[in-house]
């Protein structure tokens, strides 16, 4: 099934990009009528859901993750350090699931993997408030020093605390069950 996917999704990428030019010399900017209603209605329907087949295809447990390297990357002014840590801290509970549901003949418990997972999963999460915090605080206190508020880093300051502190309870919950 997944393999029909892929092909479906793969032909109408292909005919979207070769026949961009197309649709732009011959129907954008024209007056609308019932024949181009129709074809807008089919070659955007097509295309949405050959998205929602490519979607489908990853695993979006790692959304947070990207999330917070992404956010990291932001806040440091584009340094990769810190995305590249989060996102090898990331890869521990792919690599543990991975571990556990191919059945690995590894001498390694589900207990130690959900451990292992989990830790590096506060970790990851400690860091992304540590350099939130860092960062947000030399912003907070620039703006200070000439009168300005800062909403935002507020926002990002209470924000961050309140996501780490959940998330880390949901992960020492989860490793002790």
């Amino acid at each position: 099934m997944v393999n029909h996917l892929i092909v479906y999704t793969a032909l109408i990428f292909y005919d979207n990009v070769v026949t961009w030019d197309q649709e732009v010399r011959l129907l954008w900017g024209r007056k609308w009528t019932s024949v181009s209603i129709l074809f807008y209605l089919t070659r955007w329907t097509c295309f949405a859901l050959a998205m929602a087949n490519f979607m489908s295809l990853f695993d979006w447990k790692s959304t947070p993750v990207i999330l917070s390297a992404l956010r990291l990357y932001a806040i440091t002014g584009k340094k990769w350090l810190y995305p590249c840590i989060i996102g090898l801290l990331g890869l521990v509970p792919a690599i543990g699931n991975i571990i556990i549901f191919q059945n690995y003949s590894f001498n390694i418990s589900y207990i130690q993997v959900t451990i292992a997972s989990r830790s590096c999963t506060i970790a990851s999460d400690a860091l992304v408030l540590l350099v939130t915090w860092r960062n947000t605080y030399h912003l907070r206190k620039a703006a200070r020093e000439v009168n300005l508020r800062t909403p935002i880093t507020s926002l990002f300051l209470i924000n961050g605390t309140v996501h780490f502190i959940l998330f880390c309870l949901l992960n020492v919950v989860h490793m002790n069950h």
